[in-house]
């Protein structure tokens, strides 16, 4: 297992590649924000990946490379999230797991579409963004959780090509 725990400093950790052959992998940072490039568990089927940026408005990015695990769940959580580039699979060889986005913040509203965007009221995920997700057939993409109780909000088109929304 790999846990990297942030508890100071308000700048961004950048984490270029970290994989666990055989563990789960577990980032956080209770301030500043994460920039998430190659992180896998894909080498052991059903590991787990989180990355959770806990500061207000934290943001979270993914702009390279693959998060990715051999059909294990896979958790990003942060009030901002910039997925610009790379891939996000839960499925590398066999089976699948779902893979669920969230704010941090229980009361950051949520919205989803072309038109989304990142606010200190609202995490926002485009259509272009949530396009980089891969999961099973018989899984899903979870955006929110029971706990959130901000809004979630379509904002302009969004197409999902293939996509358990």
């Amino acid at each position: 297992d790999i846990t990297f725990t942030s508890t100071s400093g308000s700048g961004t950790k950048t984490f270029t590649t970290v994989s666990a052959a055989n563990g789960i992998i577990d980032i956080s940072a209770a301030t500043g924000n994460i920039t998430a490039q190659s992180i896998s568990t894909s080498a052991t089927a059903g590991k787990t990946i989180t990355i959770t940026v806990s500061q207000t408005d934290g943001l979270l990015t993914h702009s390279t490379g693959a998060i990715e695990t051999n059909g294990g769940l896979i958790r990003l959580s942060a009030d901002n999230m910039t997925l610009s580039g790379g891939t996000i699979t839960s499925n590398v060889s066999s089976g699948a797991a779902d893979d669920r986005l969230r704010p941090t913040d229980a009361a950051q509203n949520i919205q989803i579409g072309a038109g989304a965007t990142d606010s200190s009221s609202a995490l926002g995920l485009t259509d272009a963004e949530l396009n980089i997700i891969t999961t099973g057939a018989g899984n899903t993409i979870i955006v929110g959780q029971s706990t959130v109780t901000g809004t979630i909000s379509v904002v302009g088109a969004l197409n999902l090509t293939v996509k358990n929304l």
